[in-house]
């Protein structure tokens, strides 16, 4: 079978496995400067890793040496606009379902032994958010989006309420382009998302401050959230997806996968903040919700209800 060939193979297998993208790049060497920039001007604690194995990070065959193509894959996570919608206090959506990591990584290895059983010698490395690979820049880099004023990659048709897989291997497969010119969303001329991030953690130029971000304060941030920030908290428990709600590339967008979406009911500010370990253990179970601890969730609850009584 010709390469080309092959590559349309491989995504139709990542579309029967439910990815919604799947794009081909050359595993080369990134200039790693605008990568360190960002990570040296935005520092905060809980997201030092970013920092960490920059030499792996910036280059695939270092990562994973034999490598000569990144595949990269997207899920998407979106709702189901027939369920009823969020409740007032809000479990970020990506994070409502199974765990991702655990979803994307055992979808990525069933495609790689689809490819398996054509290629005898292929050897991949499958990658999921943990591990030291630029994956946004992959994502892009291969056709499957483009990255948004709101610092997440967009999928044409899809949105951002995506998330990403990575297979690096040893494979040589045609590369695809960078998406261009009106297969990219105009993001100058919205703005709605940043418009819509109460403190002000995205800018007009589309730089991320993660220190402003309440997902990051929500999730990562282990100890007291800053009081400018603690009182821009409105219904965030664990995430935030303003940013995302007001994006016109999320609308009318067909459901995600299933695996991904819950229909469970999520909990209350008055019933998180009463938690206990049982209480925590039971809820976060299987899910990447894990990642806040339970002092976290009661820390975040008791500002949601602080905040609503200072209103009253």
């Amino acid at each position: 079978m010709k390469p080309g060939e092959f590559a349309s193979s491989i995504r139709q297998w990542a579309q029967e496995l439910g990815f919604c993208a799947c794009g081909f790049a050359k595993a080369k060497s990134i200039d790693p400067a605008p990568y360190r920039d960002w990570v040296s001007r935005t520092a905060v604690n809980g997201l030092d890793y970013l920092a960490r194995h920059m030499d792996l990070r910036c280059s695939p065959k270092k990562f994973f040496p034999g490598g000569k193509t990144v595949i990269s894959l997207a899920m998407s996570y979106a709702p189901d606009p027939a369920q009823a919608p969020p409740a007032a206090d809000w479990v970020a959506l990506y994070a409502r379902g199974r765990d991702y990591h655990k979803t994307l990584k055992q979808r990525a290895k069933k495609l790689c032994d689809r490819i398996g059983e054509q290629v005898f010698d292929f050897n991949p490395r499958v990658c999921v958010d943990t591990a030291p690979v630029a994956e946004r820049y992959w994502a892009k880099a291969s056709g499957v989006g483009w990255v948004g004023r709101n610092g997440l990659l967009i999928v044409p048709g899809r949105g951002s309420m995506v998330l990403l897989a990575e297979i690096v291997c040893n494979l040589t497969l045609p590369a695809d382009a960078p998406l261009e010119g009106d297969d990219v969303g105009d993001c100058a001329s919205c703005g709605r998302c940043v418009k819509a991030c109460p403190t002000g953690a995205l800018d007009r130029e589309g730089d991320f401050q993660p220190a402003r971000c309440l997902s990051y304060h929500t999730i990562e941030n282990r100890g007291e959230i800053p009081p400018d920030i603690a009182s821009a908290m409105t219904c965030q428990l664990y995430g935030c997806d303003l940013c995302q709600r007001v994006c016109p590339f999320n609308c009318d967008v067909p459901p995600g996968e299933a695996e991904l979406r819950s229909d469970a009911t999520m909990p209350t500010a008055e019933e998180v903040a009463e938690w206990t370990e049982a209480d925590w253990d039971a809820f976060t179970c299987g899910k990447a919700l894990r990642r806040a601890k339970l002092n976290q969730w009661t820390r975040n609850a008791k500002i949601l209800l602080a905040n609503r009584e200072a209103k009253q």
